[in-house]
């Protein structure tokens, strides 16, 4: 199948707004001439807010998933109480380590690229010492980096669409189908495909595991950085280049070369 048949057959819906940010990448680039230092900064700024809402979405929809279970015709009433203080607890849990450990790794990266990119007005203590703090952090990302670089949000939110809503639809889609269950027993979640069984006949969540998919774009986006970086070295600082590497993040590869299912036992190719 060529590339232009991979187009044809693509939801175009799906395609053009993945196509949209990367013209709104380039025009950036282009029309407010940044260089290196200016898209390596812009980068990291959108992997610490896409990266920390991501985080922030999956939480608040697993207490959204909660709330439904615990509306459930079957729910213990006796356990509701419980319930709520032990979610609570977790969901509070999880929001401190996240933020912590996220916003951690965030600061100990600005600190690195302020002794190769500086900004002016900023040096790596003001990141350094908001490694523990990730308030301070925050404080220093508003005041002093979306004023500079808040556009570059407007593609790497069009681009990461799917990853901020993809919890919400993950615990819509399972609590429509509790909703539909009689019972809340392992049994009867698992025929209704609420939850699954992994090959070692364990249960598992359809979700799988979704604090990985920040993480995982954080690093993709740090390997742009990196490469922003490595052509400054060389002398190759262009636009042209800047381009292709940003067609690397921005572009819709997935619609262009889509990936190719195995085909199930049965049934032909």
């Amino acid at each position: 199948m060529t590339i232009t048949q991979n187009l044809n057959t693509e939801d175009t819906t799906l395609l053009w707004p993945d196509l949209l940010a990367f013209g709104i990448a380039l025009a950036c680039a282009w029309f407010l001439q940044w260089r290196t230092t200016e898209l390596v900064w812009s980068l990291w700024l959108g992997s610490l807010v896409i990266g920390y809402l991501t985080i922030l979405g999956i939480i608040a929809s697993g207490v959204y998933l909660g709330l439904r279970v615990l509306r459930h015709p079957e729910f213990p009433q006796d356990k509701s109480k419980p319930a709520v203080v032990v979610g609570s607890v977790i969901a509070l849990f999880l929001l401190g380590f996240f933020t912590f450990h996220f916003c951690a790794f965030h600061a100990g990266h600005a600190a690195f690229l302020s002794s190769f990119f500086p900004l002016e007005g900023l040096e790596s203590r003001d990141f350094s010492d908001a490694f523990t703090n990730p308030f301070q952090l925050w404080h220093v990302a508003f005041t002093r980096i979306v004023p500079l670089f808040g556009l570059a949000l407007a593609p790497v939110v069009i681009a990461e669409r799917r990853a901020l809503l993809s919890p919400w639809k993950g615990a819509h889609r399972i609590a429509e189908s509790i909703r539909d269950t009689e019972a809340l027993d392992a049994q009867s979640l698992i025929q209704s495909k609420v939850i699954g069984k992994s090959a070692g006949g364990k249960h598992k969540s359809p979700m799988g595991n979704p604090f990985m998919g920040p993480y995982v774009n954080v690093i993709r986006m740090h390997l742009l950085i990196f490469a922003f970086a490595a052509l400054s070295v060389v002398g190759l600082e262009n636009f042209g280049v800047f381009a292709l590497v940003y067609a690397v993040y921005f572009f819709p590869w997935r619609a262009v070369f889509p990936s190719r299912k195995p085909a199930q036992p049965g049934t032909s190719p």
